[in-house]
C-alpha cells in the first residue's frame, strides 16, 4: 500500500522516478509521485505549520513586508536562479569530443 514511500528519497534529490518505477512495476508512475506534487505538498504542509504555530501577522509585520517587497521579490528570483543553475549543472550531459579523421574523403 505504501510502497511509493521508497521513491521519496529520489524525489527529494530532484531525480525523475518515472523510469525506475516503470522498470519495477511495469506501469507508469502515479500522479502523486511527481516532483511537482511533492514540492507543492511540502510547501503546503510547512506553510500550514508556520501559520498555525509560528507566524504572527500584525500591522507592523505587514508594513515591513510592503516596504521591502521589491527586495523580497529580488531575493526570491535570485534563489530560483541559483537553484536552477545547480539543477542544470547536475543534469547536463557530457560533451562528446569529436576528433579529426583524415581517412574520410568527400566526393
Amino acid at each position: 500500500m505504501f510502497s511509493f514511500l521508497k521513491y521519496i528519497p529520489l524525489l527529494l534529490r530532484f531525480k525523475d522516478v518515472t523510469e525506475v518505477y516503470k522498470e519495477e512495476t511495469g506501469e507508469n508512475k502515479p500522479w502523486y509521485m511527481s516532483r511537482t506534487f511533492l514540492g507543492s505538498a511540502i510547501a503546503f504542509i510547512f506553510t500550514c505549520l508556520a501559520v498555525f504555530f509560528g507566524i504572527v501577522v500584525d500591522a507592523g509585520t505587514i508594513e515591513i513586508v510592503v516596504n521591502n517587497i521589491s527586495t523580497i521579490i529580488s531575493a526570491i528570483v535570485a534563489l530560483y536562479g541559483i537553484i536552477m543553475t545547480f539543477i542544470g549543472q547536475i543534469k547536463k550531459k557530457p560533451i562528446v569530443k569529436v576528433e579529426k579523421c583524415d581517412d574520410i574523403k568527400i566526393s
